[in-house]
């Protein structure tokens, strides 16, 4: 087996779907943000030879509770923002325009441990150092080590870092918007200054149930 599941894990896991199943009940209209795109719904579970590849090929162990969720609940769909994405387009860099041509590279290690941007006077430089900073900006290096597994919208993306010393935390990709690579801080969690998959995934859920019940 890829992963033996302890009871804790799996009544987590059963405790999280309850979740999606109730805020689907609440939000009938699909009026929380993202929900008219994925309407509560997953894809076709992953089968383990196909984790097990990507594994394989990338030379990377995803995080267990990630794994969990696309083998028992689903290959992306009901989610955060606009929805778990499916494992194969976890890659690009761009989920908004996704091209094989540009792509992550999850084998190196993910750079960073505290948040990261770079500043400009875009008011004072010129053309061409504008040139040279969007490419060094934007440019994948920034986030090895990770993959995409949301699309927040306005090109900001969130991952799941999959190599290096963040290792199953989930960062926010938000140089779209020009905030740079961060720890995603969005829900404070039990004061976890960090949130692994499960913890980023549940919560969400909880603010908009904890919304829809109290409107």
């Amino acid at each position: 087996m890829l992963y033996k599941m302890s009871k804790d894990n799996r009544d987590r896991l059963d405790r999280i779907l309850k979740k999606v199943d109730y805020l689907k009940c609440l939000d009938k209209e699909y009026t929380v943000f993202g929900a008219q795109k994925h309407q509560y719904l997953f894809g076709k579970p992953l089968a383990e030879d196909v984790i097990i590849d990507f594994e394989k090929k990338y030379n990377v162990k995803l995080p267990w509770d990630y794994k969990l969720f696309m083998m028992e609940a689903g290959n992306g769909g009901a989610g955060p923002f606009y929805g778990i994405e499916p494992l194969e387009k976890c890659l690009f860099s761009d989920l908004d325009h996704p091209d094989e041509k540009y792509e992550l590279d999850p084998s190196v290690p993910f750079p960073h441990r505290d948040a990261w941007n770079i500043d400009f006077d875009w008011d004072q430089e010129g053309d061409e150092d504008r040139e040279n900073f969007e490419t060094d900006y934007y440019d994948s290096k920034h986030i090895t080590g990770a993959i995409r597994i949301c699309n927040f919208g306005c090109a900001h993306f969130i991952n799941l870092v999959v190599n290096g010393e963040e290792y199953s935390q989930v960062w926010s990709d938000d140089r779209g918007s020009d905030y740079g690579i961060y720890p995603f801080n969005y829900y404070k969690v039990k004061d976890k200054e960090r949130l692994s998959f499960f913890d980023w995934y549940e919560a969400w859920f909880d603010q908009y149930i904890a919304e829809m019940e109290s409107s």
